[in-house]
């Protein structure tokens, strides 16, 4: 099929212009580097059948030498700017074994340059939509019956504008997270410089304030905006609930005065209780009571089962609670969303299942399920990419990715949470992003992009004062800084995490369970006392019944460290295996993988390792059985370290040397990394080769100031190479450092470090001397 070499190319919601190079979506540019949009171009032009992979590689990189890969990730890059990511993509499909095919469902249609349609009809850009948020009404008539009415009215305004496609209100659940983050946001009255902070963290271009009051036997509503858009009256009813409809149709006049306000929504009960215990339910619901929230809500269900909304955030309510009920109730909403038409609602409704199938998943058939409801949902939601509610899909499907291991999924989704929320402006989101992304990386193995993905967004959270969110940011940079061997960091960032955590109502949020975890594990690592450890698990005593299972999970591994600190073992491989069961059961893969190489570590400190190795078949079948077994290198370079471990204990160092060669060759930056290296520097030290040694700690960086055994290893290094006194000093900052947990035999090496004069070599270390 041949087309004009300047003719505009039309599918869907997209414009492709070759003479200027470049690609819309519904009037806006859409980012597409120069070989993808080369790629792009030709699929388009070759429409009318299957393009194979070598005449790709040929028109567009031109003989050059590439691989199969390159051009998938080009493709990849397509298709997320054409929103083409679901399993089984609309407009680029993938003929295996063959090639690619481009083939929009509604066909391709040509333009002379600048004679295409006009963009298609539905929701208009971020930029160009009204973005509104309704702060909590202040109570001002001196009547405490009515307080319900603080959010309760706001929430029945978004509900009744929320069919209207024309603009974008947050949801009251963002506007309640956002204000729980705003210290001003704790006075009794909101007032414009509060506003004005809160449009400036969720990229509201107007926020809504009002006042209620009495006026004779009615009640007035005044109301007016902050921001672009200029919105001012007074609204009288006399049920209160009416107000919230009224406010609705006066927000939509004042933005659009030409049209009537085009409403699909299904409006909340006028009944008074469900109103007020609607309010009530959603309010709890930011809070994060979601048993509270459930009971309001099915108050108002008993008024007025057919609800669609309430029925909505019922489900919501169920999904957090991890409530068997909730797949029936997400299903029969599914099906009466679809019946009434209402896309939003519907893709609302695939969402809210999604997410109540995935916290409840028992296997991975049943992670599968959840995502396919978020697979649904994010098509219905493509009209509203800019929208907190569909950025929140994105997140959903790069969360459930990740743990399945799925890692190119994941990020391929957290790019399009990230894109979509550049365009909306809200700063909440971009810090969720850029900690999530930060965490996936920190599993992937690229610590140094997890500690800056991190950095950002605890800069963020600083300059916002995002003060749960900052937690999250702070428990991932100590991950990340303690795998780099920057100690002394990942203390300080756990300490400052459990600050803010005191500073936090309680909850059932994962920080605390990976905050204890990882101050866990630094106590473990770095032989230490365990104090913080101590104030962690103190801070996180609250989580218990109701909390998510992979919480749980994080709970009884930081327990399994705690354990092991402390010698038991038998209780160790108890929270162990109690963990692993969890997350198997659940289909956590990715919970599954770093447990089993957790456990691994703590296995080789508290035993020999010929106890592991006898038992080499069952840990072998366990790993094997991992999905993307073949893919998790940091698992396997730790099964390296186990095999080095036996056969230094067996006294043949020659092969231990060689398969710490291995783990070091295969592990990520980190410290099972970290630890080959220093092994293998201390074996070379006890053969009399401190020059070998010396190359092995070449680039190990803080490992060699900041960790006990680094400056063990320091001091061997410098007691070889005749720099006695500062062989004494580390040796001493070694035992300073581990206190009254230093291994014996490194203790034991005291007098030769102290003696005055030549004395004869440390013995042969009884083990790998990270295993000491």
């Amino acid at each position: 099929m041949v087309d004009g070499e300047s003719d505009e190319l039309i599918f869907g919601d997209c414009v492709l212009r070759p003479a200027g190079r470049e690609l819309l979506w519904r009037g806006q540019p859409q980012p597409l580097p120069p070989k993808a949009f080369e790629l792009l171009l030709h699929l388009v032009r070759q429409r009318d059948r299957v393009v194979p992979k070598a005449e790709l590689l040929d028109a567009v990189w031109r003989g050059a030498d590439v691989s199969d890969n390159v051009l998938a990730r080009t493709v990849m890059k397509v298709r997320q700017a054409l929103g083409d990511t679901g399993d089984e993509p609309l407009l680029l499909r993938t003929v295996h074994r063959v090639g690619y095919r481009f083939q929009p469902p509604g066909g391709v249609s040509t333009a002379a340059p600048g004679d295409g349609p006009a963009a298609p009809e539905g929701p208009s850009p971020a930029a160009a939509r009204p973005r509104l948020a309704l702060l909590p009404v202040h109570n001002a008539s001196g009547d405490s019956t009515l307080d319900w009415t603080a959010w309760g009215l706001p929430l029945l305004a978004a509900q009744a504008l929320d069919g209207d496609t024309r603009l974008s209100i947050l949801a009251t659940e963002t506007v309640q997270h956002a204000l729980s983050q705003l210290p001003a946001a704790r006075s009794a009255k909101p007032d414009e410089a509060l506003a004005l902070q809160l449009a400036e963290l969720t990229g509201a271009q107007s926020v809504v304030l009002a006042s209620l009051r009495r006026s004779g036997e009615r009640l007035r509503l005044d109301y007016h905006s902050v921001g672009r858009h200029e919105l001012r009256g007074s609204l009288k009813a006399t049920e209160p609930g009416a107000l919230g409809g009224q406010l609705a149709d006066a927000l939509a006049a004042g933005l659009f005065p030409e049209t009537a306000l085009r409403n699909t929504a299904q409006r909340a009960t006028p009944d008074p209780l469900a109103s007020q215990a609607f309010a009530r339910a959603i309010e709890v619901g930011g809070q994060e009571r979601w048993e509270v929230a459930a009971r309001l809500l099915r108050v108002v269900l008993d008024f007025n089962p057919d609800d669609l909304y309430a029925r909505l955030h019922h489900l919501r309510a169920l999904a957090n609670l991890n409530d068997a009920e909730a797949e029936r109730i997400g299903l029969a909403l599914v099906a009466d969303a679809e019946r009434a038409g209402d896309l939003r609602l519907t893709a609302a409704a695939h969402e809210g299942l999604g997410r109540a199938l995935f916290n409840s998943a028992a296997d991975a058939p049943g992670i599968a399920r959840a995502r396919q409801h978020l697979d649904t949902a994010l098509a219905l939601a493509r009209p509203f990419d800019d929208e907190d509610w569909v950025i929140r899909i994105y997140l959903g499907q790069a969360i459930a990715a990740q743990v399945e291991r799925d890692y190119e999924r994941a990020r391929r989704f957290y790019d399009l949470a990230w894109r979509a929320n550049e365009r909306a402006g809200n700063q909440l989101r971009r810090a969720v992003i850029l900690t999530n992304h930060a965490v996936l990386s920190h599993h992937a193995g690229d610590l140094l992009v997890a500690r800056d993905l991190a950095e950002q967004a605890l800069a963020l959270c600083e300059r916002h004062g995002l003060r749960a969110n900052s937690v999250d940011a702070l428990a991932c940079l100590a991950l990340a800084e303690a795998g780099l061997g920057l100690f002394r960091q990942a203390t300080a960032r756990c300490e400052a995490a459990m600050a803010r955590l005191a500073e936090l109502p309680a909850n059932e949020h994962d920080s605390a369970a990976w905050v204890l975890l990882i101050a866990a594990q630094l106590a473990f690592e770095l032989r230490s006392p365990g104090d913080l450890a101590e104030r962690a698990f103190h801070a996180a005593a609250h989580l218990g019944d109701g909390t998510l299972r992979r919480v749980l999970a994080a709970l009884a591994v930081a327990w399994a460290y705690r354990a092991a600190h402390e010698g038991d073992l038998a209780g160790a491989e108890a929270h162990c295996q109690n963990a692993l069961a969890q997350s198997q059961d659940n289909g956590y893969a990715e919970s599954v993988h770093l447990f089993q190489r957790w456990r691994l570590g703590l296995w080789l400190r508290l035993r020999p390792a010929a106890e592991l190795l006898a038992q080499k078949a069952a840990w072998q079948a366990a790993w094997h059985a991992l999905p993307r077994w073949a893919e998790d290198l940091p698992l396997q370079a730790a099964e390296r370290h186990a095999r080095a471990a036996q056969a230094q204990e067996q006294g043949d160092d020659t092969q231990a040397l060689a398969l710490l060669a291995q783990t070091r060759q295969m592990a990520p930056l980190g410290s099972t990394r970290a630890h080959a290296q220093l092994d293998a520097a201390w074996l070379q030290l006890e053969a009399g080769q401190p020059a070998e040694a010396a190359r092995l700690l070449r680039d190990i960086g803080p490992w060699l100031r900041e960790h006990p055994l680094g400056l063990a290893v320091a001091a061997r290094l410098a007691l070889a190479q005749g720099r006695r006194d500062e062989a004494g000093e580390l040796h001493q900052a070694a035992m300073e450092a581990m206190r009254h947990r230093s291994p014996p035999f490194l203790a034991a090496l005291g007098p030769i470090y102290a003696a005055t004069q030549d004395a004869l070599a440390p013995p042969r270390a009884p083990r790998l001397l990270t295993l000491l």
